[in-house]
């Protein structure tokens, strides 16, 4: 399922805006690892401090995500597939 990064900020509340827009693959979601988000339109993957939270738990059905690592907060988006 592929998602678009929506909102990137620190936990200090400083935005962190500069990968917004991009979409990628959810490679890995689990408490205390680093999550791991593959881009589909670039070459590379994001690797982020581990994870301490994130919702909802059943990650694949809604529509939304929000991640909160050592370090910042994301927001990631589904991408709407063409019918």
């Amino acid at each position: 399922m592929e998602y678009v990064i929506a909102k990137v900020r620190g936990k200090d509340g400083q935005n962190k805006d500069k990968r917004k827009g991009r979409k990628g693959v959810v490679e890995l979601l689990e408490l205390g690892n680093p999550m791991l988000f593959r881009y589909t339109e670039r070459e590379g993957t994001l690797r982020t401090t581990p994870v301490e939270a994130y919702s909802p738990a059943d990650k694949f059905t809604e529509s939304s995500i929000v991640i909160q690592t050592e370090n910042s907060i994301y927001v990631l988006k589904r991408v709407k597939e063409d019918a």
